[in-house]
């Protein structure tokens, strides 16, 4: 293994440790911050991409891309269906977290893809084990993941203003 395989699995590596993490502790839900992250790590990835000198575009690979990301957004929406919400503690806000259910069906996706990836390479379909690749799936599963919890948030919030006005 050379020092370049070596450093993208690092980086591979510590992108899904700090995303695990993130997604299984309790976070303000912020439009801004859970939109931002998924775009940060597509843009990683695009970058990683370009960086190693892209990737020969032919239909199979689109097709294949195009499973991937689609098998990618809808994970990313049924995790955030299952996401947890709850009051922040000043009352203000919303706090969001993915429970270990969540957060196995998110390593699950990460098997699958890697799954694809090979067997897609067997039938001479390149690119797809590509760490920026990788990375650009993992974001747009938690731009959708996040997009699904804000939605989830505004009925949550609009709920707890009726129970509210009723109670008084």
């Amino acid at each position: 293994m050379d020092i370049s395989t070596l450093a993208t699995a690092l980086i591979s590596l510590i992108v899904i440790v700090w995303l695990s993490i993130r997604q299984t502790t309790w976070r303000p839900l912020i439009a801004g911050r859970a939109l931002r992250t998924p775009l940060i790590v597509m843009l990683v990835g695009a970058a990683m991409t370009a960086a190693s000198g892209g990737i020969p575009v032919t239909a199979p690979w689109v097709g294949a891309v195009a499973i991937e990301l689609l098998l990618g957004a809808a994970v990313g929406a049924v995790i955030g269906l299952m996401a947890h919400l709850r009051p922040a503690e000043d009352g203000g806000r919303l706090e969001a977290r993915n429970g270990i259910g969540g957060l196995l069906i998110w390593l699950g996706l990460i098997a699958v893809r890697i799954g694809l990836g090979a067997a897609f390479a067997a039938v001479g379909v390149v690119g797809l084990q590509a760490p920026g690749t990788i990375l650009i799936l993992l974001g747009v599963n938690r731009l959708t993941r996040s997009a699904v919890m804000l939605v989830r948030a505004r009925s949550f919030a609009a709920q707890r203003t009726d129970a509210a006005v009723l109670s008084r």
